[in-house]
């Protein structure tokens, strides 16, 4: 079973916990669409589903994940649906 993730496991910082204006955390109709690697809680979500695909189960693989998202993602990659399958295929590779 996969680790759940949680903010306190994230080794980057600068993230917003707070939803930017115009944009709800709890109301994901928007962030279904796009992501924003600024937004912590949309970082962890998506880190989730990387470990919940992978069966990731340590600190170090989340960690792994959030390096990948802040370093490496290239900033033209903005939807959830090409953020996941470009995560999916830097992770596998690597």
């Amino acid at each position: 079973m996969a680790i759940k993730v949680t903010k306190s496991m994230l080794k980057h910082s600068g993230y917003r916990w707070e939803a930017a204006e115009g944009d709800n955390a709890r109301l994901v109709q928007h962030d279904a669409i796009m992501f924003s690697r600024r937004e912590g809680y949309e970082v962890v979500r998506m880190i989730q589903k990387m470990c919940d695909h992978f069966g990731y189960n340590s600190e170090e693989d989340v960690q792994r994940v959030e390096t990948a998202i802040k370093t490496a993602l290239p900033s033209n990659v903005r939807s959830q649906k090409n953020v996941k399958a470009w995560l999916t295929e830097y992770l596998a590779a690597s």
